[in-house]
């Protein structure tokens, strides 16, 4: 019986509404075990859970509390970060945007692309928009670790263990 698990983030420009989604597929029926969907076999999904996160825009999934598991974090396009574990509880709600200086414009620079990191301290999560001038840092309390300037935009982020 094959049963993988699949997160589904939907966005609907409209209504800049972002749709978060966890749905279980299982597959039988198929004489044996089977680690792919083929001919002959009775698949079906069934939705878990959902959440509608208004003017969402970043979604990244990693360990956010520590605990075992992954968990979902989805960002607004105002700065507030939403928490999800795998199965639907909202475990954290930040307003990220606290940590920014509002009078600054080269701060701001979104939160559509979202990275997750661990460090000595904790998860560090990267924040920022598409070739924005800003990269934020900030810890599992919403403060603001570090940032970094880029007259000519930063694409994208990542961590890894140098």
């Amino acid at each position: 019986m094959w049963k993988p698990q699949t997160n589904t983030c939907l966005f609907h420009p409209t209504l800049a509404t972002m749709v978060l989604s966890m749905t279980v597929a299982v597959m039988s029926g198929c004489g044996g075990e089977k680690t792919e969907p083929s001919s002959g076999c009775d698949f079906e999904t069934t939705a878990m859970w959902h959440a509608l996160i208004e003017d969402g825009v970043g979604l990244t999934v990693g360990d956010w509390d520590g605990e075992p598991g992954d968990e979902i974090l989805a960002a607004t396009d105002n700065g507030r970060l939403y928490v999800f574990t795998l199965d639907g509880t909202l475990i954290d709600d930040l307003d990220l945007s606290a940590a920014i200086d509002p009078d600054d414009p080269t701060w701001w620079s979104g939160f559509s692309k979202l990275s997750l990191g661990q460090t000595n301290d904790g998860p560090q999560l990267s924040a920022h928009g598409g070739w924005s001038l800003m990269v934020n840092v900030f810890d599992a309390d919403g403060g603001l670790s570090w940032n970094t300037y880029n007259d000519y935009g930063i694409n994208d982020t990542t961590w890894g263990d140098l």
